[in-house]
């Protein structure tokens, strides 16, 4: 394996662990944990536009749940394949893929939660992103997952090839886009594999009873 290509993986493997998953309420109803929050405070959720979607009551240990929009405002266009894979990547990493991701419906619209905002009391502290369930040793595998809300049942797909970019290494992979999505909110799931000179993405639906975690990082201002 290119002993460089793990410092694709390795900010979020050493950035911490999610905890373990607890049942996901049915409905519009989501929880998971915000890892190391400095305090209790309030997480903002918004989509790929900056635009807030929820926010959630965060405890000091970084637990949460929240309420989601049952009908949250949609972008105007469809959904693109950087909406659903660039939040699960590594910071600073870039995709180049080839081909395009097909919805069917096609009318489908779609909504990604991708980030956020931490509050405590008025002041924002640091910013929300996915945050990483890293397993295995000689192949690593990152899994990361987003809430994402679709306006009617709905199938994504998409099969490429890709170059990840990070730090000036280049390296080539893959991308498989294969969810079913309900009507409402749903999570997806992205699962990055490191293989010996490769990194592949797969993204799926999560299974029942999925939490999703969000990485806290300071401000750096």
């Amino acid at each position: 394996m290119n002993a460089s290509l793990p410092a694709l993986l390795a900010g979020l493997i050493l950035a911490g662990l999610s905890c373990a998953p607890r049942p996901t309420p049915d409905s519009a109803q989501g929880g998971g944990s915000v890892i190391f929050p400095p305090a209790a405070g309030t997480a903002v959720f918004s989509g790929p536009a900056g635009t807030d979607v929820a926010r959630a009551a965060v405890t000091a240990s970084g637990r949460y749940d929240l309420t989601l929009p049952p009908d949250p405002t949609l972008p105007a266009a469809a959904p693109t394949l950087l909406d659903l894979l660039g939040p699960a990547l590594p910071e600073g990493t870039a995709a180049t893929c080839q081909g395009s991701l097909t919805t069917d419906p096609p009318a489908a619209r779609l909504l990604v939660l991708s980030g956020g905002r931490y509050l405590i009391g008025a002041q924002v502290t640091g910013t929300l992103r996915p945050a990483p369930q890293a397993i295995g040793t000689q192949q690593v595998q990152v899994t990361t997952r987003q809430f994402v809300y679709s306006d009617r049942a709905a199938t994504l797909g998409s099969a490429q090839t890709c170059t990840f970019t990070s730090g000036g290494l280049t390296v080539p992979g893959t991308l498989r886009v294969r969810p079913t999505l309900r009507r409402g909110w749903n999570i997806l799931e992205t699962r990055l594999q490191l293989g010996p000179d490769r990194l592949n993405a797969d993204v799926t639906d999560a299974a029942t009873g999925a939490t999703v975690d969000w990485l806290y990082r300071p401000r750096s201002d």
